[in-house]
């Protein structure tokens, strides 16, 4: 998930920015499943053929979360 905010114009107009834009995301955030070790972006392979969003023994990859700053001058 992402959230992007683009500052006014108006704003910036008295500063030498053009353009700011600031978001936050975060990644993986939530897997509601009856599957207790499912993971959708992982692959498993089966012989010779891959099976998506399963995982044998591992972990579901960790969550994460971050700040985007876009500055255009």
């Amino acid at each position: 998930m992402r959230l992007d905010y683009t500052l006014p114009k108006k704003w910036l107009a008295k500063t030498f920015i053009e353009s700011a834009t600031v978001g936050l995301y975060g990644r993986n955030l939530l897997c509601i499943t009856n599957y207790p070790m499912f993971d959708p972006e992982t692959a498993s392979l089966d012989g010779n053929s891959f099976v998506t969003g399963v995982e044998v023994g591992t972990l579901p990859t960790a969550r994460s979360y971050g700040l985007n700053v876009k500055i255009g001058f």
